[in-house]
């Protein structure tokens, strides 16, 4: 039962990962949701759609809308119809981007030098072991709901 203690192992240090990203939200006096959008929008510099956001981030759409009404209410975001005309897309405002410099991009610089305490090489092995974790453990999961 070796892999049950690496497991809670690693699930010990997940949950401080995101408990870390839950306080710098916090820190910056945002949700986690509003930060995690504003992540987003400057991590692809482009507009995008709700459904789009949905898929970057993993949290229920209503969450995400419910956000995205304070934020255009707040002046962070307009929403501008896409081409097929049925969705929207998300577009910071000045105040917007100026609140991503202050928190989002600070928070970017802090994380790249965290990383490149890493060699070049370990950089590219945790991420690609993360990302091979991630997909066994969503191919182990199909199993498990088709009665594997």
């Amino acid at each position: 039962m070796q892999n049950n203690s690496l497991i809670a192992q690693f699930n010990r240090i997940y949950n401080d990962y995101c408990s870390i990203y839950r306080n710098i939200a916090k820190h910056f006096g945002l949700s986690e949701t509003v930060f995690w959008i504003l992540y987003t929008l400057i991590d692809e510099n482009k507009p995008i759609t709700q459904s789009y956001l949905c898929g970057i981030i993993y949290l229920p759409k209503q969450t995400i809308n419910s956000a995205l009404k304070k934020m255009e209410t707040d002046g962070l975001i307009t929403l501008k119809p896409a081409e097929d005309n049925r969705s929207k897309k998300i577009l910071l405002t000045d105040d917007g981007k100026q609140l991503a410099e202050k928190t989002v991009e600070h928070l970017r610089n802090t994380e790249n030098r965290a990383l490149e305490r890493f060699s070049y090489e370990e950089q590219h092995i945790f991420i690609d072991l993360f990302g091979k974790y991630n997909q066994n453990l969503k191919e182990e999961l199909e199993k498990l709901k088709n009665g594997h």
